[in-house]
């Protein structure tokens, strides 16, 4: 059997993510945007959605900067159009709300400004200066995202930047102490225990772990990854649960409150397990361990083929892009589940970009 080519998959996903909407991709050559998603029905047959969202686009294109900024991607052939939605993204900075500034289009800039795709140091200033104004603590884990941008900007743009440095400081600390004994993060988000906004806070924590706290970020993240890895996921295909069917969490007043959400529990998400690898590659690349590698060879073979379903879920889409969602008996098709959206091929592309080097672990391999 062939091995994966991790790289070659990433650059096929690339090819569709930048590929304009009349040949089957997420990209507008007259808008310079990324539509939120692909839809399809029953019988894989594709169209975009119609519908922009710079909050998927913006989480997208951070990933995309990430995986050549930490994992040297080559994204050359895709600069044009990155530079072009940077420029959007620079246009509209300040209309954006604080979801969308958090879920990537703070950090599109910083990485963008680092690579030298964009002039927006005034508009990732204001973005400093906002995320300082409304963000005094964490209490939505996906507002996390924002120590990747504040991070790298300490690191490479301003390191003397006194506001800069402060927020994060007190982020990281906030983060730090809502970290439970089994490593989730409660800080006030009653989907703390939903396995993106599980991974999240790793990514920005590790990001950070080179300016701040970085002995108690490694320690942090470990008890994370290795809670989830053993408690959280189907051990018969190492794929992660999306949530508990009932829990208790504390909210943003520190009280905890009963959840159930019984009928979702059981879905299996693509992105998911390329939201653990992205932790497990981005922790490796900032504490130079591969304690975690071959959990992150096994979270990917669910893609290839370890499934309930046994199959490489590139080839069911008929697009070259993995099938996003299965239930726990392999159904494919659940109501309102039908499409691909953007930010899942940035976390596709980024957890590739991030297993380059690896050769998978056993036989669930692309033919």
């Amino acid at each position: 059997m062939n091995k994966i080519n991790y790289k070659n998959v990433a650059d096929q996903a690339l090819e569709v993510l930048f590929n304009d909407k009349n040949h089957l991709g997420f990209w507008d050559d007259k808008r310079h945007q990324l539509y939120g998603k692909l839809n399809h029905d029953r019988a894989w047959n594709w169209k975009p959605s119609m519908e922009f969202s710079d909050y998927y686009g913006g989480f997208c294109l951070t990933m995309v900067l990430l995986s050549n900024r930490l994992f040297q991607l080559n994204i050359a052939k895709h600069e044009t159009k990155i530079k072009e939605y940077l420029k959007h993204i620079k246009t509209n900075f300040t209309r954006f709300n604080k979801d969308t500034l958090t879920y990537g289009a703070f950090n599109a800039l910083v990485l963008g400004e680092i690579l030298g795709f964009s002039n927006a140091k005034e508009e990732i200033e204001y973005g400093i200066n906002y995320l300082r104004d409304s963000l005094p603590r964490i209490t939505d884990n996906q507002d996390s995202l924002a120590l990747i941008g504040l991070s790298f900007y300490l690191k490479e743009i301003s390191p003397d930047n006194q506001t800069a440095k402060a927020l994060l400081k007190n982020l990281i600390e906030n983060l730090l102490k809502s970290q439970n004994r089994q490593g989730f993060f409660e800080t006030g988000d009653i989907r703390a225990y939903h396995h993106h906004r599980i991974m999240y806070p790793l990514w920005g924590l590790a990001c950070a772990s080179e300016l701040v706290y970085k002995e108690e970020i490694r320690v942090s993240i470990e008890k994370t990854i290795q809670y989830v890895w053993d408690n959280r996921q189907d051990k018969s295909y190492d794929a992660f649960w999306w949530h508990p069917q009932a829990y208790f969490v504390k909210n943003r007043w520190g009280i905890p409150v009963p959840i159930a959400i019984p009928f979702t529990s059981q879905y299996f998400y693509e992105c998911h397990q390329c939201f653990f690898v992205i932790a497990e590659r981005i922790y490796q690349s900032f504490f130079k361990s591969e304690r975690y590698a071959q959990y992150s060879l096994n979270a990917l073979n669910w893609i290839w083929g370890k499934n309930p379903l046994s199959k490489n879920l590139l080839d069911i889409s008929g697009i070259g892009l993995p099938v996003r969602v299965m239930e726990a008996n392999g159904n494919l098709h659940i109501l309102g589940e039908q499409f691909k959206g953007s930010y899942e091929m940035g976390s596709f592309i980024c957890a590739l970009a991030g297993m380059q080097d690896e050769t998978p672990a056993n036989k669930f391999v692309l033919k």
